[in-house]
């Protein structure tokens, strides 16, 4: 049963005191169906564009089979406080099991809360079950229904059927229980990984040769099944923020530069997950005695400090080696070869900043180490964006 359900849109129903119902307060058909509609429309029109397109149409093609498979049609959640059992009922219409219906005990919820906002109060409450499935209801603009809801869970004595819930709700945070964040994370990667390798491939075909951009699309997806850690977060996030910068300033399209506001999004996303799963970390680490914590490094800190100076360092020698050579040399039959030095140099520095970061902010081994490839990699990116204006300046 460990698995994600997204509930959007969703209203509180209470037939009676010992009997609450969370269920769509509109059709539910309704976000599936239009939102599935609409990017598969848009994926057509961009594919009928030609094989320049084709990235474009396949990421609304990739986006409508997730609303299609992530929404459901219809769906019920409901919570009996006399036998303190939650049922849950959905029907989909692109997912593995079309119809889902499944029954656990209270006991059975690892947490439940409030999923922190940035701003403002927040609207969407969280399930957690011990055997890693969750469940999300977002209640839109019924904040007060999702503070009701959580609310009902704390305990206000001994007796109460929730008494194992936290004792201060609004206040929870998901992934409680760290067996279930490192779940939740193998998931995460697991998923980025796919989507990654993917993205890579059509970035190949797209190119009809090698791609280096989709090269480092195939590394950091290939990587995500060996380093299926919280720091992997990270790597994502840089990745896709500098592919975001290189829209936003190069993109020759509305569409493009608009697309960056996207990337921007998801990169905030994952800084705030990558900041969840730290917290529970920590807070399980704090929580054993120092005698008996483990002491063989996890894959992450054995590799990344490592990973992070020798890409750190070899990207900034390439960018120090292919724009000498063009000054020095002055030779023009070079410049293809330099050239791609400097594209091999930028995307190193990418992924040497990517595990760098993770590292500076993640490992607590060897930190110095991933504070110098993460400078060495950042010094090479803001070199390539400084090279524009100083070849204007000079010439």
């Amino acid at each position: 049963m460990s698995s994600s359900y997204q509930l959007s849109g969703v209203k509180l129903v209470q037939p009676r005191d010992d009997l609450w119902t969370v269920q769509p307060a509109t059709p539910g058909w309704f976000l599936p169906v239009l939102g599935g509609g609409v990017f598969i429309f848009l994926g057509i029109v961009f594919l009928s564009g030609g094989g320049g397109m084709l990235l474009v149409s396949l990421f609304f093609f990739v986006t409508a089979a997730y609303f299609l498979a992530t929404y459901p049609l219809s769906v019920q959640v409901r919570f009996d406080f006399s036998t303190c059992e939650l049922t849950f009922t959905a029907s989909y219409l692109l997912r593995r099991s079309r119809h889902v219906e499944w029954s656990v005990p209270f006991r059975e919820i690892a947490s439940l809360g409030l999923r922190p906002r940035p701003f403002g109060k927040s609207h969407t409450a969280q399930i957690q079950l011990h055997d890693g499935a969750e469940v999300v209801m977002d209640f839109g603009r019924r904040v007060d229904e999702a503070e009701r809801f959580v609310q009902r869970f704390a305990p206000t004595s001994s007796t109460t059927p929730s008494s194992f819930l936290t004792s201060n709700p609004l206040l929870a945070v998901p992934f409680t229980d760290a067996t279930t964040a490192q779940a939740h994370v193998q998931r995460e990667t697991q998923s980025w990984g796919t989507w990654l390798l993917i993205m890579g491939v059509v970035q190949m075909l797209t190119a009809q040769g090698l791609s280096p951009w989709g090269i480092v699309l195939i590394v950091v997806g290939a990587a995500s099944f060996y380093f299926r850690e919280a720091p992997m977060l990270i790597v994502y996030a840089v990745t896709v923020g500098w592919a975001g910068l290189g829209n936003l300033l190069y993109g020759t399209t509305t569409f493009w530069k608009g697309f960056a506001l996207l990337q921007a999004w998801i990169v905030f996303r994952l800084f705030w997950q990558f900041r969840q799963f730290r917290r529970v970390e920590k807070e399980k680490t704090d929580s054993i005695p120092t005698s008996i914590l483990p002491t063989t490094p996890t894959r992450t800190e054995r590799w990344f400090p490592l990973i992070t100076l020798l890409l750190g360092g070899v990207a900034l020698l390439l960018f120090i080696a292919a724009i000498g050579g063009v000054f020095i040399l002055r030779n023009h039959d070079l410049l293809p070869i330099l050239g791609v030095f400097e594209t091999l140099a930028v995307n190193l520095a990418v992924l040497g900043v990517a595990t760098g970061l993770a590292g500076w902010l993640a490992i607590p081994t060897n930190k110095w180490v991933s504070i110098v490839g993460c400078l060495a990699g950042g010094l090479t990116l803001l070199a390539e964006l400084a090279l524009p204006v100083v070849l204007d300046a000079l010439l």
